[in-house]
């Protein structure tokens, strides 16, 4: 099945002639692939359409490099947050083992209702009351968790 330039209605004929031009064919070589002559090319060329089409492409393409370099902008922030979080994760462990070996020896205070430690690190004061982070952190880590599941049950 062959066709024609002619056979596609205006705004086609722009976006197809901007498309080709665009991949850097030109007017004789458009008008080869799409069975139609130069003039008809030229015609659709002088169009507003073949503009608008233009300038839609043109768009589109700084966009995808706009997104791509976000893409690579993303990947290496995603693999800072795995270094510092391997970081993170190392350096609290240590500070448990630390932790630990002082609590064995009698030497760090911890609370009575969950048995974390008492220590600056791991303490806040609210309502003239001194609370545990960890338990704070776990507390509201739950909740979110909680959250999430609420809102997907709601969405189905």
């Amino acid at each position: 099945m062959s066709w024609s330039l002619v056979d596609l209605c205006p705004a086609d004929r722009a976006w197809t002639v901007a498309e080709l031009t665009r991949a850097g064919l030109g007017a004789r070589e458009i008008a080869e692939r799409l069975n139609c002559g130069r003039r008809l090319v030229n015609q659709v060329r002088a169009d507003p359409l073949y503009v608008v089409a233009s300038l839609l492409l043109e768009r589109q393409a700084e966009h995808a490099a706009e997104l791509a370099a976000a893409h690579r902008v993303l990947a290496g922030v995603r693999g800072e947050l795995g270094r510092e979080r391997r970081l993170s994760a190392r350096l609290r462990g240590q500070v448990d083992q630390l932790l630990d070996a002082r609590r064995e020896a009698g030497q760090v205070p911890v609370f009575v209702r969950c048995g974390h430690p008492r220590v600056r690190y791991n303490t806040y004061r609210h309502g003239g009351y001194e609370r545990c982070r960890q338990c704070r952190a776990d507390w509201q880590a739950n909740r979110r968790r909680v959250l999430r599941e609420q809102a997907a049950h709601a969405g189905v």
